[in-house]
């Protein structure tokens, strides 16, 4: 059967789920689904819904409960599965033969089926599977039983694996992954393959400390590039903040900034989210958020020295008070508080750009 096909037999069911929705919601039968789940609903006499019913509940004979109540269970199962394969459908249907979308396909379906069945819904994925992708149903669900060895691995070993330094972690569990996904492995994980590689090229800027900061800037678009390749474009557009965090946040880069003077800082910054692909209208916003960012830092950085005069003066509570409301206004009672606490904001580390 098409995919076509098939989604049209899912909708067909949608007028039942709103009659089974009322039915026992009012009845009271059995208590509420799990959460995203419609209610189960009155039996429907139609051969389509019947065929099924035979297929995913238990007779009343077999369980001891009454025909009534075997009856309702079923049902809930009916529409559990239609409700359950309509939203894989709905989110998977174009995507499926991609490894890495089967086993999200495969999470969604785990997740759903552990509200809908605690106890048993293990027994429920092939049934599932098979109805809600057919053509795929055997590939889906030898990934399911790899995914549950490689889960049982990892975390049977999760104590090994964490007290291993990090590049040995990371190359002890990728030959785990290929070991259990084959070259699917690189598809499955490859956003953390690129992930990896923007930290390795953030780490590479440390080789060009003597480098100015716009040669820096172009070696790390040169790399997102290089990565990112056709998508480069369209990976700035949606994570611009990311693209210019990862940046500023390398300590060469950090050092750069500080050696400025102002009005240089400010200029390097905005020539760089230029490079990123942000318009200037963004560019616009972030520079003036720079500025409040200056302003706050130069107060905070007088009140430090001003506070260190006080206390060493022996001065009182009361001269604390005084500065703090001289300087923060409405803030001051916050910086107060947090100073009783410990917390100093302004020792903490200072990142252009970013605090």
């Amino acid at each position: 059967m098409s995919r076509f096909n098939h989604r049209i037999l899912i909708a067909a069911g949608v007028p039942l789920l709103l009659g089974a929705c009322c039915y026992l919601f009012f009845a009271h039968v059995h208590s509420a689904p799990p959460p995203g789940l419609s209610a189960p609903a009155k039996a429907d006499s139609s051969p389509e819904t019947m065929a099924r019913r035979s297929q995913v509940a238990p007779s009343a004979q077999a369980t001891g409960k009454s025909s009534a109540t075997a009856d309702d269970e079923a049902l809930r199962q009916v529409v559990t599965m239609q409700v359950i394969v309509a939203k894989l459908l709905d989110a998977y249907a174009n995507t499926i033969d991609h490894p890495r979308i089967r086993l999200q396909a495969i999470q969604m379906l785990v997740n759903y089926l552990k509200q809908a069945y605690p106890d048993t819904w293990r027994e429920h994925v092939e049934q599932y599977l098979r109805a809600a992708f057919p053509e795929q149903a055997d590939r889906l669900y030898a990934q399911f039983l790899l995914w549950e060895e490689y889960t049982a691995w990892m975390q049977g070993n999760y104590q090994a694996t964490i007290a291993m330094p990090a590049d040995q972690r990371r190359d002890f569990i990728w030959a785990k992954r290929k070991q259990f996904f084959g070259e699917e492995a690189t598809l499955i994980w490859a956003k953390e393959i690129e992930e990896q590689q923007v930290s390795d090229a953030v780490a590479e800027l440390g080789q060009l400390r003597q480098a100015p900061f716009e040669e820096k800037a172009a070696y790390y678009n040169a790399r997102l590039e290089e990565i990112y390749a056709d998508q480069f474009e369209a990976y700035k557009r949606k994570y611009p903040q990311k693209v210019m965090d990862q940046f500023l946040s390398a300590e060469d880069v950090q050092e750069d900034l500080r050696n400025m003077p102002p009005d240089q800082r400010q200029a390097r910054l905005d020539d760089f989210r230029r490079s990123i692909g942000m318009n200037e209208e963004a560019v616009k916003r972030w520079s003036d958020l720079d500025g409040t960012r200056e302003t706050r830092w130069q107060t905070g950085e007088t009140y430090m020295q001003r506070r260190a005069q006080i206390l060493n003066e022996k001065g009182d509570d009361a001269e604390l008070d005084s500065l703090r409301n001289e300087l923060f206004g409405a803030e001051a009672q916050t910086i107060k508080d947090e100073e009783e606490s410990g917390y100093f904001r302004f020792q903490r580390k200072r990142i252009y750009g970013q605090n």
